[in-house]
C-alpha cells in the first residue's frame, strides 16, 4: 500500500469511529419513555361523554381503576402527560355482520384528531371486541382528554354500548 492509501484507509476508519460513537450517543438520548414507579402505571376506562370537538358517538377517559379496585374521577395532573400503551373496547349483543367503526381520538373542545381507527365486522357471536396497541405509547398532555367512539357504520342511528379500558403511564411532562 502507498502512503496515500494508507492516509485515506486512517481517515475511513476514524470517521466510522466518530459515526458509531455519535451513533451511540443518539441513541443513548432517545431512549423510549417508560415508567420508573409502579405507582405511575394507570388502568381508565371511559364513561363520560367525550367534550372532544367533532366526536358525539364516544366517551371519556375519565374512571381510573385504583389498586384496591375501586375507581375515582381521572384526569391527568398539571405538567405531566398520559402516555397510553393500548386500549382495549367491547360490546356484546351486536348483530352479526354489521360493520362498526371504532376509533381512539385525542383533542379539546375545539378540535380533535384520531390517533387510530378501524372497522369491524361483527361476529356471529354478536361479541366485537378490538385491541389497539401502541408499542412506544402515545403522549397525552393534561390539556387534552382522550376518548373512544365505537359506531355502528351499518345503521348510523343504533346507539352501541361499549367498554372501553386504556393501560399505561403518567409520566413529568419535560
Amino acid at each position: 500500500m502507498g502512503h496515500y492509501e494508507r492516509g485515506s484507509m486512517r481517515r475511513c476508519v476514524c470517521a466510522l469511529v466518530t459515526l458509531a460513537w455519535l451513533g451511540a450517543a443518539v441513541d443513548a438520548g432517545a431512549a423510549p419513555l417508560a415508567p420508573t414507579k409502579g405507582s405511575q402505571l394507570v388502568t381508565v376506562y371511559a364513561s363520560g361523554p367525550c367534550p372532544v370537538g367533532g366526536f358525539n358517538a364516544s366517551l371519556a377517559f375519565d374512571q381510573i381503576v385504583q389498586p384496591d379496585g375501586s375507581n375515582t374521577g381521572f384526569t391527568i395532573p398539571p405538567k405531566h402527560v398520559l402516555v397510553i400503551t393500548d386500549v382495549i373496547a367491547t360490546s356484546l349483543g351486536l348483530t352479526s355482520g354489521d360493520v362498526h367503526f371504532l376509533e381512539v381520538v385525542i383533542g379539546t373542545p375545539a378540535h380533535g384528531n384520531p390517533v387510530a381507527s378501524r372497522f369491524e365486522a361483527a361476529p356471529s357471536s354478536g361479541v366485537l371486541t378490538a385491541t389497539f396497541n401502541f408499542p412506544t405509547g402515545f403522549v397525552v398532555k393534561s390539556t387534552s382528554t382522550v376518548c373512544f367512539q365505537f359506531v355502528d357504520f351499518t345503521h348510523p342511528n343504533f346507539f352501541v354500548g361499549f367498554v372501553a379500558i386504556a393501560h399505561g403511564f403518567i409520566a413529568p411532562d419535560h
